[in-house]
């Protein structure tokens, strides 16, 4: 069997029978949770692309943690994940031994790149490829003060910009879900005088679209307002919906019921609930959808954050109305008409309404 790698080597490539496709590392934070947050659905999707494309897929998380729930759902597409810390050596001198395999480096998460890159530098001439699920810098910059200084706010987002400014550079190309956002890593880099490859690459992509609520929308009843909670921003948007807005909407709609869903909901938003308002925390994709196909309108309440929103995208997938701010629109400020974004109370209400 002259085409098998001899015992122990290439493990990757014989247990997937890979020898001839092109074998692509994507290094996240944690192996991805794609039912619950945006940023998991992302990668969780690029990869299934990638596997699509013919390419054979490698996971780091960088935590090298075994997930019981996640990890078999990326096994079972065919991609080989690399986890336990105590058993896999560290990212160098793993990628060492395995380097003349791989055909090209996709990396998400600033800090994780950041970490990483380096290494693949000195060992690999492979393409790198880097995905930014927002501008972290710029993100920092609309966030409110949290136990911190102004002057230590403003040493933390300068460290932001020098890393990520730093990693556009050095990688082949950057993408971002946001054409705003690609905009800037241009400039910025022009402004650096440096030469930067920076594509649109949308976060979300759906094999359907459906024409339901066309049908049945004057039947259906309810607010939905989809969260992962381990995003401050969305803790803060519901709950500024909720004392700004809600109350506005009760008036004009006695008995109006809004829902709640989303992953790790805190205890201030579990203590919203009340006769009229649901906080069912996490829920399976089954259970989305029938959320999505019984309630009115899909509200994103965000007064802060980057990038396309997922929630809006998967919204608008399934017909559903959605109101949202102007952060909540980023990436649609092409469509005011299909995403109408209001800041104020008053005018979120009139157009809920």
């Amino acid at each position: 069997f002259p085409s098998h790698d001899s015992s122990g080597q290439n493990v990757f490539r014989a247990r997937s029978r890979s020898h001839k496709k092109k074998v692509i590392l994507v290094a996240d934070h944690y192996v991805p949770q794609p039912d619950q947050d945006a940023g998991s659905r992302t990668i969780y999707q690029i990869v299934n692309l990638l596997m699509e494309k013919g390419c054979q897929t490698i996971l780091w998380p960088h935590n090298l943690l075994y997930d019981p729930v996640y990890t078999p759902l990326f096994q079972k597409r065919g991609v080989f994940v690399l986890y336990d810390w105590e058993k896999t050596p560290e990212f160098f001198l793993w990628l060492k031994n395995h380097h003349p395999e791989i055909s090209g480096f996709f990396l998400s998460r600033p800090r994780v790149a950041a970490e990483l890159l380096p290494k693949i530098k000195k060992i690999s001439n492979k393409k790198i490829f880097y995905y930014g699920h927002d501008i972290h810098y710029h993100q920092k910059e609309q966030e409110p003060l949290a136990g911190e200084t102004k002057d230590e706010k403003r040493r933390e987002i300068s460290e932001l910009k020098e890393l990520e400014i730093g990693l556009w550079k050095k990688v082949d190309t950057v993408f971002y879900p946001n054409s705003n956002e690609v905009k800037i890593v241009r400039q910025s880099c022009k402004n650096h005088r440096s030469q930067v490859h920076a594509k649109l690459l949308p976060g979300f992509a759906f094999d359907r679209f459906h024409d339901q609520a066309a049908e049945d929308l004057p039947q259906r009843k309810g607010l939905l307002v989809v969260a992962g909670f381990r995003h401050p921003p969305n803790r803060e948007g519901v709950l500024w919906f909720v004392e700004k807005v809600w109350p506005l909407l009760q008036v004009r709609h006695p008995g109006l019921n809004l829902f709640i869903v989303g992953s790790n909901p805190p205890q201030e938003i579990l203590e919203l609930a009340s006769g009229i308002i649901e906080v069912k925390g996490w829920v399976s994709d089954e259970k989305l959808k029938e959320y999505l196909t019984r309630c009115r309108v899909s509200v994103a309440p965000l007064l802060r954050g980057a990038g396309m929103k997922g929630k809006v995208a998967e919204a608008l997938a399934w017909g559903i109305p959605v109101v949202t701010t102007r952060i909540g629109a980023q990436g649609l400020e092409d469509y005011p008409d299909v995403v109408p974004a209001r800041d104020e109370p008053p005018e979120m209400a009139d157009e809920i309404s």
